[in-house]
């Protein structure tokens, strides 16, 4: 550990105007100075902007490619936590989240050496404690490891464990139809399969997302796709146990007209490890990563009758 650190310490950021900034790893309390001008060509700091950085100071890229100057100072408190996880199937991804003092008119930076002066992108609280997050690349998430001392945590691969079969009720023009999607655990341990939560301000369940065809002509979507949010379940599946979810087609598609009908039907599903006992009041954070995207997409075709 002393050793990687050491070599951390010869990724040293220096200030664009040539002064050594002294290396103090971890957290910081940070405010924004100005917004620096870019090069047209090449989409970096001109160097007449690079000039008039203050020393000391750092330099923080966004998702966006603006840069900013930052005044920071290092927070010497020690946080409570720290969890670094991945956010995406393919762990490139990560956020940093850790448990710190509530600020008003500033931002906290992590600074884990040049280039890495990182501004928390998030933040939130239970009315007792506050989190804030940040977010990391692989490489950052890794740096960010050893300087605090945590480990990183990646997705495990639960896309093949689940499957999802979908039917379509209903025959009758005019009438209620609906597509029922039964999820199953085909897998060898016990997932979780998160239901709802997408439907506040829709009046529908858009975990589904469908297009359809009536006679080969596409059909206008008559519902609402945003919405805010909503109840949501956590079934859990045991090895062969399925559940079943539904969505009401008549909220999305105008069904009244017979003739031929052709549905594309996409689920949102997420398979999820169940949290053991012990850690049912854990921070979101320590279990964030057990996740996986896990959409599925079906076409099915029937008729509708006078």
């Amino acid at each position: 550990m002393t050793a990687l650190l050491a070599m951390l310490g010869g990724l040293l950021a220096f200030p664009p105007n040539g002064r050594a900034a002294k290396p103090r790893y971890g957290f910081y309390t940070a405010s924004q100075v100005r917004t620096l001008g870019l090069d047209a060509k090449t989409g970096k700091p001109l160097p007449s902007e690079l000039s008039k950085v203050a020393r000391h100071n750092f330099l923080y890229t966004d998702s966006r490619g603006q840069v900013t100057e930052w005044k920071a100072r290092h927070h010497s408190r020690p946080t409570r936590n720290v969890w670094i996880y991945s956010v995406d199937n393919a762990n490139q991804d990560y956020r940093l989240t850790a448990i710190l003092p509530k600020l008003t008119s500033r931002a906290y930076a992590i600074h884990m050496g040049h280039p890495d002066f990182i501004v928390s992108t998030g933040s939130g609280n239970d009315g007792r404690t506050y989190t804030y997050t940040f977010r990391l690349t692989r490489k950052q998430a890794d740096r960010a490891a050893v300087v605090f001392g945590v480990p990183r945590k990646d997705r495990p691969n639960l896309g093949k464990s689940l499957k999802v079969d979908f039917t379509v009720v209903g025959d009758k023009a005019g009438a209620p139809v609906t597509v029922k999607a039964t999820i199953t655990n085909i897998g060898s341990r016990p997932l979780v399969a998160p239901t709802g939560g997408a439907y506040r301000g829709s009046g529908r369940n858009n975990r589904f997302s469908f297009k359809a065809t009536l006679d080969k002509q596409p059909l206008e979507d008559i519902g609402r796709s945003m919405h805010f949010g909503g109840l949501g379940g956590i079934p859990e599946l045991a090895p062969g146990q399925s559940h079943t979810v539904q969505a009401v087609l008549t909220k999305w598609f105008k069904l009244d007209r017979p003739g031929s009908y052709e549905l594309t039907a996409t689920y949102d599903l997420q398979a999820q490890l169940p949290r053991p006992r012990a850690t049912t009041r854990a921070p979101w954070p320590s279990y964030a990563h057990q996740m996986w995207q896990a959409p599925r997409t079906a076409t099915l075709k029937f008729q509708l009758k006078p």
